[in-house]
């Protein structure tokens, strides 16, 4: 949706009310550090536009924020969580995630001493509304038992994909008892009232706040 009061309007609403966003020639893309990087065929987001954290926040041992992506890496155990239902023929996820999955290999795997796994975890068509809270506490613990020691857990639409100049900010773990909206480097999730798409935790921040609402149905 293109904002927070199209967000809650029905889907139908949006489709015959709302005027389309424009889409970036790849020139004027290039341009912009806060291009857009959905499966629309637009280009890449880069990690300059990530957020500094709050004035008076603890820094990672990293360095500061954004931390800068050094030959040789940092030994990063990075688990990114994808919540998942197929919601043809409004939004075809199945190829959405066809799409994913190698671009993330590729991306995760071209970072210096990184360890990382993708889990997809799965909703069932039950008839019932989609439960994105629990689907990612789920790949949580998954990704403990998966990827033990880990150092970032990171939420994950399916429909964005990172370019390499993200690298940094997936590798290393956000400052102390902070989470990062990495997802606002697109526009669709720039506004301040919103928050989702791609955030990274510390697996211990997670644990503190115990995730994610397991009875809230979107």
């Amino acid at each position: 949706f293109c904002g927070p009061e199209c967000f809650r309007k029905a889907w139908k609403t949006h489709k015959a009310a709302c005027k389309p966003p424009e889409v970036p020639s790849p020139e004027s893309a290039c341009q912009s550090a806060a291009a857009p990087a959905m499966l629309t065929g637009s280009a890449p987001a880069t990690a300059s536009s990530a957020p500094p954290p709050p004035v008076g926040a603890t820094l990672s041992p990293a360095g500061p924020w954004p931390p800068i992506l050094l030959p040789g890496g940092g030994g990063a155990r990075v688990a990114v969580v994808v919540p998942f239902r197929q919601q043809a023929p409004l939004q075809d996820r199945q190829a959405q995630l066809q799409r994913f999955l190698p671009h993330m290999e590729a991306f995760l795997g071209s970072i210096p001493r990184c360890e990382a796994i993708v889990i997809v975890v799965e909703q069932s068509q039950d008839g019932r509304k989609f439960n994105r809270g629990k689907l990612l506490n789920i790949g949580f613990r998954l990704a403990l038992e998966a990827l033990p020691n880990l150092t970032s857990f990171i939420t994950h639409d399916v429909d964005l994909l990172p370019s390499l100049d993200m690298r940094a900010v997936y590798a290393n773990p956000p400052p102390d008892s902070r989470a990062v909206h990495l997802a606002s480097v697109w526009p669709k999730y720039s506004y301040g009232s919103f928050i989702g798409g791609v955030l990274a935790f510390r697996p211990a921040d997670f644990e503190r706040v115990n995730g994610f609402p397991n009875d809230y149905w979107e």
